[in-house]
């Protein structure tokens, strides 16, 4: 079941029941302005400031890529368990992902260990009967299955999705974040995802104010070479040992240092 269709079949129900005042979403507009924006231009001058720490960045997107990851699986659980009565006299069907809204949805979906009490909670409203671009709420012990390590975040959860497109993405976190068996730290972090194109970017921004994106390919078997997006558009970029230097090309533009 698409997310989608799960949230109007949630919207359908809640037309049976006495109608509650809906949260009010986020305001996600800023980030969204932010990722649209780049006015940045990659040249050997700006190449060493942009990539510098950029390890320790996608590392901490890779975390976010398996939250997302981690909410869609269990948004689009398509397993059919037994009806479940209601008090209210409706019957609503049980699994790792359960429902329940009136002009809004909230949803919980288990992550974590099978006897685990990680959850996420969601939540999403219908702007007069039309999608919103909003799905918010809470990781709460969140253990995560990373491809190099797992992730336990404990935090805030934005995602911006328009008309409920999840192959194109917003994502923001705002929580605690450990990695492996490392303490948990405070983490504040947003990225792009391209479930289509299987690309993920994060913002970086210059000391003389630039704006760039900075991104990596996760489809399966990829090099995953550094993708850069600057003012004039998408650049491959390879780095040298320790990231002290590299090369990037567009068509049939390049840029060393």
């Amino acid at each position: 079941m698409s997310l989608k269709r799960l949230l109007f079949l949630v919207a359908l129900l809640a037309g049976c029941r006495e109608r509650a005042e809906p949260p009010e979403p986020p305001d996600m507009s800023d980030l969204v302005a932010a990722y649209a924006s780049q006015d940045g231009r990659l040249d050997p001058e700006s190449a060493p400031a942009l990539v510098e720490g950029i390890a320790e960045s996608l590392r901490e997107a890779e975390a976010l890529r398996e939250l997302a990851v981690a909410i869609l699986e269990g948004l689009g659980d398509t397993g059919e368990p037994p009806d479940e009565e209601r008090e209210d006299g409706l019957s609503s069907k049980r699994r790792a992902l359960s429902a329940e809204g009136d002009a809004w949805a909230r949803l919980t979906h288990r992550c974590g260990e099978a006897d685990g009490t990680g959850e996420i909670v969601l939540r999403y409203v219908f702007d007069g009967g039309d999608p919103g671009d909003v799905i918010w709420g809470e990781a709460e012990d969140c253990l995560l299955r990373g491809s190099e390590a797992a992730h336990r975040l404990d935090g805030d959860v934005r995602v911006h999705a328009p008309g409920l497109d999840v192959e194109r993405l917003l994502l923001a976190f705002d929580g605690a974040w450990a990695r492996g068996e490392s303490p948990a730290v405070e983490l504040a972090v947003d990225l792009q995802l391209d479930f289509t194109a299987q690309r993920m970017f994060v913002r970086r921004r210059l000391d003389d104010g630039a704006r760039f994106l900075v991104g990596l390919s996760f489809a399966e078997g990829d090099e995953s070479p550094l993708l850069v997006h600057d003012r004039g558009g998408l650049w491959t970029c390879r780095l040298g040992a320790g990231a002290r230097g590299g090369r990037c090309q567009r068509g049939d533009d390049e840029v060393t240092w």
